[in-house]
């Protein structure tokens, strides 16, 4: 989650929680695996497979507004319950731990 969050805060410039949807390969090339595609085998080679990445961030269904942006709490939320294999993350299920990280970062 840290790593999510410093890669995010790098991306989101004014932080407003929302960055434009091109972004997301940047984040998900910065993250490790499993969240992420950082240093996950198939990215060694320098010749990787971009389809790779557009499948990874294709199967997320990331939810984009009508301007392109993605929302902090979607992308965080595809990627966990990718990683966990669920459907959907409930904020209710979340620990206090990352809820109080979360309501300090909306904060700023």
């Amino acid at each position: 989650m840290i790593e999510f969050q410093h890669s995010w805060s790098l991306l989101d410039e004014d932080h407003t929680f929302f960055i434009q949807g091109f972004k997301v390969v940047e984040l998900i090339l910065s993250i490790s695996a499993p969240m992420g595609l950082k240093g996950d085998p198939r990215m060694k080679n320098e010749n990787y497979d971009q389809n790779v990445i557009l499948n990874f961030i294709k199967d997320l269904k990331i939810r984009r507004n009508e301007k392109d942006m993605v929302f902090y709490a979607d992308v965080i939320n595809c990627l966990v319950s990718r990683v966990y294999e669920v459907s959907e993350v409930d904020i209710n299920d979340l620990s206090t731990e990352y809820t109080d990280l979360l309501c300090k970062l909306m904060s700023r």
